[in-house]
């Protein structure tokens, strides 16, 4: 009798750590590098322009991809995992705001990833941090898709 219980506990261990090795594959991501944000948006879209937007507190690197007049994306490599989950922490309270008059907005986290997307009728914004990296996205609604399938094809969203 004492071996089945022991055997029951054993096998139940196996099963939560297993679930747990799982759960841990399920909610992380795989951080983008500037030179591959890059090369992605301009696959993804040829009318992406990609440029130096300048020097900014606490990152080590930055790029924005630009399309034409509609929009622009931003991608930056922070000086430290910390200097990017505050960078995402900042945006999502600031555009926060929205969500009084939201139709759609999601947060999601992981182990090493925050994810947040807000939409109004006039403005749609994605935000993702994904270790030392932040990227981030507000643009017209119209051009939800758009967004999504970029940050999609990076990792970043979803």
């Amino acid at each position: 009798m004492k071996k089945k219980v022991l055997i029951l506990v054993i096998l139940a261990l196996v099963i939560v750590a297993v679930g747990g090795v799982a759960g841990y594959m399920i909610v992380t991501r795989k951080a983008t590098t500037v030179d591959a944000f890059e090369k992605t948006a301009k696959s993804y879209d040829e009318k992406f322009e990609v440029s130096n937007p300048g020097d900014m507190n606490n990152v080590k690197e930055a790029v924005v991809a630009k399309n034409g007049q509609r929009y622009s994306v931003y991608f930056m490599k922070m000086d430290s995992e910390q200097a990017a989950i505050n960078a995402f922490a900042a945006n999502k309270n600031d555009y926060s705001l929205f969500e009084v008059d939201a139709t759609e907005h999601e947060y999601k986290r992981g182990l090493n990833f925050h994810t947040y997307t807000v939409k109004t009728d006039s403005k749609y914004c994605a935000f993702s941090q994904v270790k030392d990296t932040f990227v981030f996205a507000c643009v017209d609604p119209r051009y939800q898709d758009d967004i999504d399938g970029l940050f999609a094809e990076m990792g970043y969203l979803k």
